[in-house]
């Protein structure tokens, strides 16, 4: 079973943030030169666009981003627009393996666009700029797809049946509140319940509204990227699975080290957002039965009409990793693992091969797989840690 508090080290929360894009978005700025992501915003806050968050719940207390809120609150109406022209406009059929998976695919929508902007740019410009509302859209919808991440990951582990209403947009919201996905560190997220319900409601497909859409209109074409975003979720879930059975293999690993100090933990309310969400699939993911129906459940998703391809071995090296740490030995854990990683890499190269052939774009540079090896990597710790022990204290 799981140790109460995990021992091993996690995934470092950039290097979980890359692995949703595979790309590094840090250098896409708005028209108002804002940086996309929320972190790299909040870098640049002045104290004054810091206030303590007044909303009831989970993030009462935090710290949370007035400047930003009030840039949403000016374009509510295009992001609005926004996400109904994406919602209505592309087709998802081949994710309708359940309502879950179905609401899930269409809030990743939003998280694609600075991904097909950046790859319809020349290779040698990284300075990409999105219109106000549309950087707004990939920001207020950030934390969507990863509480509903968790939810599929629980349906999944207890084999729950599917049930539509277990992700309309009051429960999507109430299960955000119960588990404190809205936190990270010492922020949270700005936005108003109401906005947040408000933007739930429209992750279904309606045909009424006049919201403004034009500027995401003009940015994408709807087919190219319906065909670009399709692949890209392939991409996310096998991004999924590979976290999740990570977790599961580093904890038991690092669990039979017996000199190992485990990781040290910040006090509960300050998690990272990342540190949370890991600790919540450790506990769903407790024994080889439910890690493996998680794993499997995502590599469906990633490998459906790709039979034979490598998003199935990995899927297989996944998989031989989670039962291999019922028993196996640390050594025997890091070679499993560095089989999973091998496979993974393999899998990412052929999926980002399949987005240049659908967008034939001008940025075919070859993603860069070295999160992977970074020294505070569970894996390269684990390996340190690993051949340290075999080695002995020199003399």
């Amino acid at each position: 079973m799981i140790h109460a508090w995990p021992v091993a080290p996690p995934i470092p929360n950039d290097t979980s943030f890359y692995l949703r894009f595979l790309r590094n978005i840090s250098g896409v700025r708005d028209d108002a030169g804002r940086p996309l992501h929320e972190v790299d915003f909040r870098a640049e806050l002045s104290s004054d666009d810091a206030r303590t968050c007044p909303y009831p719940g989970s993030r009462r207390g935090y710290l949370m981003n007035r400047s930003a809120l009030h840039i949403i609150a000016s374009d509510w109406r295009r992001i609005r627009g926004d996400l109904r022209l994406l919602i209505d406009g592309v087709s998802l059929r081949q994710f309708e393996q359940c309502a879950g998976t179905l609401v899930w695919a269409r809030s990743l929508l939003p998280m694609f666009v600075p991904l097909y902007a950046l790859r319809q740019s020349p290779i040698t410009n990284d300075g990409v700029t999105l219109p106000n509302d549309v950087s707004g859209l990939f920001k207020v919808m950030l934390d969507v797809p990863t509480t509903i991440d968790l939810m599929l990951v629980e349906q999944w582990s207890a084999a729950v049946p599917p049930d539509p209403g277990r992700y309309s947009p009051a429960e999507i919201a109430a299960y955000a509140e119960r588990m404190g996905i809205l936190n990270n560190g010492e922020w949270t997220c700005a936005g108003p319940p109401g906005l947040i319900m408000e933007l739930l409601t429209l992750l279904q497909p309606s045909s009424t509204g006049d919201d403004d859409g034009s500027g995401l209109a003009a940015l994408i074409s709807l087919g190219e990227f319906e065909a670009f975003a399709t692949v890209t979720i392939r991409q996310y879930a096998l991004s999924q699975a590979f976290q999740a059975s990570t977790a599961h293999v580093m904890e038991r690993a690092f669990s039979r080290i017996g000199n190992y100090p485990g990781y040290l933990h910040p006090p509960e309310r300050r998690l990272a957002a990342y540190e949370r969400r890991r600790r919540i699939v450790l506990r769903r993911c407790h024994d080889e039965m439910t890690a493996k129906r998680v794993v499997s459940r995502y590599c469906d998703i990633a490998t459906q009409e790709a039979a034979g391809t490598t998003a199935c071995e990995s899927r297989a090296a996944m998989l031989d990793a989670v039962a291999r740490s019922q028993r196996g030995t640390s050594r025997e854990l890091l070679e499993a693992q560095a089989a999973s990683d091998a496979a993974y890499q393999a899998a990412v190269t052929s999926l980002q091969n399949e987005t240049h052939d659908v967008l034939g774009a001008c940025d075919r540079r070859p993603v860069d797989l070295s999160p992977l090896s970074r020294e505070d990597f569970p894996s390269t710790i684990l390996r340190r840690c690993v051949e340290g022990a075999e080695h002995g204290p020199r003399r």
